[in-house]
């Protein structure tokens, strides 16, 4: 492993840049010599991080994707299929620097009790692969080790405060583009369908408006995108000298968030305001940050038609026995038909169409869904690692909070961030970011020597 990991091994997991070195030089004389070699690996090791994260940021989104293989009948299902798509060639490089960085990977974990969750499901994963293999198990293997590595390219990314900056600018900037072509499909109230800026599908109506998908397949997963590149901003409002830009990014996300129509969005940005409305020790920070969203969101909101009265008005007269019902219940099903191993990693919908159904949807709830795929261990491996997400987010505070709260409603009642490679790849990046803003607000990585340990 090179100088500059073993570096960031020692200091706990967080990457700590070379500033430390010139301090420590007035102190340690001696020791010119070797640090000098030192600051710039690590240097080096923050720039590869952070293309490749900027690299994954930019072509997650492109609408160009291929079918690599597909499950008998499931050429037209993205559920039943394996894609490749351009994000795809840096998710391998994120894999290959995983592989390099190990140690670092390693780290990712904090504590015990995460890395033993960690362990169960990697060994239900690895046992019901065994017991039900495919080549969605594969590819879905993959792409979660590569996240894995996108996790840790993240920190890495983020542990200098210029490149920082230009990581959160990169995750806000396609964020804002992917806004701006929201809007401009909801103005137009018709896709362009030229790839690979979007896909030429019919926008959904929802009353007198639409939902915009922006460059990816559907408007839900739009939003999980949104909300990535909203947690990047408000990172950034931390500690950024020029905050009207961040604020400005902020307000027009927020709009687009408003006309992608997700209820599991509008409940998370709920949450958000939430979160930061209750801190009033950082009100003079927070508030400013919560109007510029609420801003948007009203714009997005009123702004667009009646899209959100109608969403109301299905949700009244919804019967609540079906639709997630329905989920719950085939999700249940599967988990009762193998219990041990499940259906499979990546197979949930393929299990689910070996019997005629109306429909052929994942369970909206990645807990439900992993225990199908991968059996009682697997779920309650799951639920052990979300909970330990939302406990270490509620004791590091307001900023983690801030960043964990807007994704939950999608894990627990959507699909996209677990299921889809874009989604997969989507929440890697904020993984990454809620890492980040665990660390305390008035640590900045840049300050400490490489020998202090950050808090994971």
């Amino acid at each position: 492993m090179s100088t500059a990991a073993t570096s960031m091994h020692r200091a706990g997991g967080a990457v700590l840049p070379g500033r430390s070195g010139a301090a420590n030089r007035s102190s340690a004389p001696a020791d010119a010599s070797t640090d000098a070699p030192v600051e710039a690996d690590q240097d080096r090791a923050v720039r590869v991080a952070l293309v490749v994260v900027a690299a994954l940021a930019v072509t997650v989104p492109l609408a160009v994707s291929r079918s690599a293989w597909a499950s008998p009948g499931g050429a037209g299902d993205f559920n039943r299929r394996v894609s490749i798509a351009p994000f795809d060639a840096i998710s391998a490089i994120a894999l290959l620097w995983a592989v390099a960085n190990h140690r670092l990977v390693r780290s990712l974990a904090g504590s015990r009790v995460v890395l033993a969750s960690a362990g169960a499901y990697v060994a239900a994963f690895a046992l019901s692969l065994a017991g039900h293999p495919s080549w969605l198990g594969v590819a879905f293997g993959l792409r979660l080790a590569a996240g894995l590595g996108v996790v840790a390219a993240v920190g890495l990314a983020t542990s200098q405060q210029r490149a920082r900056t230009l990581t959160l600018g990169v995750v806000v900037g396609v964020g804002v583009a992917q806004a701006a072509l929201a809007l401009t499909q909801a103005t137009r109230r018709q896709a362009f369908g030229i790839s690979p800026i979007d896909y030429p599908f019919p926008l959904l109506p929802v009353g007198s408006s639409v939902m915009v998908p922006g460059s990816l397949s559907h408007p839900y997963h739009l939003a999980v995108l949104l909300v990535v590149a909203q947690g990047a901003a408000i990172l950034a409002l931390r500690d950024a000298p020029r905050r009207w830009p961040w604020l400005a990014a902020l307000a027009l996300l927020g709009t687009a968030i408003a006309v992608t129509y997700t209820r599991s969005g509008l409940i998370g940005q709920v949450l958000l305001l939430a979160v930061l409305a209750v801190d009033r020790r950082r009100w003079r920070q927070l508030l400013p940050i919560a109007a510029a969203i609420a801003l948007g969101l009203l714009v997005g909101a009123v702004g667009f038609g009646d899209g959100w009265v109608a969403r109301g008005e299905v949700s009244v007269g919804a019967n609540p026995s079906s639709d997630r019902g329905q989920r719950v219940d085939e999700s249940l099903e599967l988990l009762r038909g193998d219990p041990i191993t499940g259906v499979g990693p990546g197979r949930y919908v393929t299990a689910l169409a070996e019997e005629p159904r109306a429909t052929y949807l994942p369970a909206h709830d990645v807990v439900l869904h992993e225990a199908a795929e991968l059996g009682v261990l697997g779920g309650a491996a799951t639920l052990a690692l979300l909970a330990l997400l939302v406990w270490r987010a509620l004791r590091r505070g307001t900023w983690a909070l801030a960043l964990t709260v807007p994704m939950l409603p999608f894990l627990v009642l959507d699909a996209f961030p677990y299921t889809f490679s874009t989604g997969l790849a989507l929440s890697a990046i904020w993984l990454g970011l809620v890492r980040r803003a665990m660390l305390p607000e008035a640590t900045d990585p840049s300050t400490l020597p490489t020998t202090q340990a950050v808090p994971a």
